[in-house]
């Protein structure tokens, strides 16, 4: 638990001694915001598998697009198998691409760059106060790299949605909007969009627009900008709900090729997240 966090503790512990009889209920959130998430729940609850084909995410530096552009794509099967592929379209690793993989058992993540990305990354590095030894490590690890971890171990130490959250970076935003906040600013027989206040890990205050879509109940656009004019555009697009074709089972399964290298990541997982809870 770091000294910060500490002190706010400390400090709301105070509360229900000094203000017992001055405590107001806590706000409510608008009806026609808490009746939209309600309606986009049971929508969601009616996924048995989605195709997302493309999700595009520009990132925003001084109100600008920054260069560095994403493209994934997410496939989801009820209720554990999950697979994602990200491509790198612009910035310094353009050209590369992350595998990840939920076979419900096991979380699998590979690392692949073309020879062009590597040549891109290798210019890149040099432009750093790195060593060439340091350079050529870095870069091999950026080729080709391949780890697991053991979604048992993850489940058992309490923090696997946490991790399945981290890993797919799918915006799903339904708690961040399920606050007094959020406002419905707009509605029409295709979607809702919602706005409400939004606060970054760094303390960055700004503002985040959320589309989602009334068909399938997923999340279409989101914006976060900040009060310093950065942020994000992530949009989706070719989405398929419960296709008539299911999704094959072999999509969810994946076999390390003979001799290859294997990180397995657990440890560090379950650190990661438990150090975020304390």
């Amino acid at each position: 638990m770091t000294v910060r966090r500490i002190w706010i503790l400390a400090a709301f512990a105070l509360v229900p001694v000094v203000c017992a009889k001055a405590q107001a209920p806590a706000p409510a959130i608008d009806p026609k915001v808490k009746a939209a998430l309600d309606e986009i729940r049971k929508k969601q609850a009616g996924m048995k598998e989605f195709v997302i084909d493309e999700i595009t995410t520009t990132y925003i530096k001084d109100g600008k697009p920054s260069g560095t552009v994403t493209k994934k794509r997410i496939l989801k099967k009820a209720p554990n198998l999950y697979y994602t592929m990200l491509k790198h379209v612009s910035g310094p690793n353009t050209g590369a691409a992350v595998g990840k993989l939920f076979d419900g058992k096991t979380f699998w993540q590979i690392n692949v760059a073309s020879d062009e990305a590597v040549n891109r990354r290798m210019a890149y590095e040099r432009s750093t106060i790195k060593t060439e030894k340091e350079i050529k490590q870095d870069i091999e690890f950026f080729r080709t790299t391949r780890s697991r971890a053991d979604l048992a171990k993850i489940r058992k130490a309490g923090v696997y949605q946490q991790f399945l959250n981290s890993q797919l970076e799918f915006p799903n935003p339904i708690v961040m909007l399920s606050r007094p906040e959020t406002k419905l600013v707009g509605e029409t027989p295709a979607q809702w969009d919602f706005e409400t206040v939004y606060q970054g890990d760094n303390g960055a205050k700004g503002t985040a627009r959320v589309t989602f879509s009334k068909e399938h109940g997923l999340c279409t656009r989101s914006e976060i900008s900040s009060e310093k004019k950065s942020g994000f555009i992530m949009t989706l697009d070719k989405i398929q709900v419960n296709p008539a074709t299911p999704i094959p089972d072999d999509t969810f399964k994946y076999e390390p090729p003979p001799r290859s290298f294997v990180m397995d990541v657990t440890k560090e997982v379950i650190k990661m997240f438990k150090d975020e809870d304390e």
